[in-house]
């Protein structure tokens, strides 16, 4: 089967992709998706009896969007989710994969990935940008950030810390500061969670040592 045919009931049928977005951004996305040969156009205008194939969102933050999102699916229950947004945490990506949202494109990328991303979702695949997946932060996390991670997930505290890599407590502060931000997390508390988390966690192998990542 042709990447680009969705099972159907009606084999004759092309894929068909809504978009759901604001004024000049939604024609943009609906130009790129038709300019790649799917059968694209506002989520608005497709036949409540027909749910589209893919529903491509367009969010200006995911932090403030998750109610919109959710409405947008359960309105549309039938169809995959794409969301498309300017920036995006490796929390945050995390988090939308757990819900299901089976794409994530950021706004720089849209020209090259979305209508991949789109046909990827169509076929029962998921497509997330690599920057915001688990061996990414392995490499971008630092041999003494991965440190002083295990050690917060193994309960010590920044001065019992500080205490065992012989550091002041300003710099286990400094570490911590900065793998959260890698991370896109605010608090030990969402740290320690999106590593440990047995349903949204990344897993501690993020947090390995290894010679050629070590900086």
């Amino acid at each position: 089967m042709p990447a680009h045919t969705a099972p159907s009931d009606d084999p004759a049928r092309e894929p068909s992709v809504g978009v759901v977005g604001s004024g000049p951004f939604e024609r943009r996305l609906i130009a790129v998706l038709r300019r790649d040969g799917l059968d694209a156009g506002p989520a608005a205008s497709v036949r409540r009896s027909r749910t589209p194939d893919v529903l491509v969102m367009a969010v200006e933050s995911l932090s403030t969007a998750k109610s919109d999102i959710a409405a947008v699916r359960q309105e549309r229950s039938g169809a995959q989710l794409v969301v498309v947004v300017g920036a995006a945490t490796p929390a945050e990506a995390r988090q939308l994969l757990v819900d299901d949202v089976r794409g994530l494109v950021l706004e720089q990328h849209v020209e090259a990935t979305l209508a991949l991303t789109a046909r990827a979702a169509i076929v029962g695949q998921i497509s997330y940008p690599a920057e915001l997946m688990p061996s990414h932060l392995k490499a971008a996390l630092s041999t003494r950030e991965k440190q002083v991670l295990g050690m917060l997930v193994l309960g010590f505290s920044n001065a019992e810390i500080a205490a065992k890599l012989h550091v002041s407590e300003s710099t286990v502060k400094s570490h911590l500061n900065s793998a959260f931000t890698t991370l896109g997390v605010r608090t030990r508390k969402d740290a320690v969670a999106l590593i440990l988390d047995p349903e949204a966690g990344f897993g501690t192998g993020i947090l390995a040592i290894t010679a050629s990542g070590s900086r």
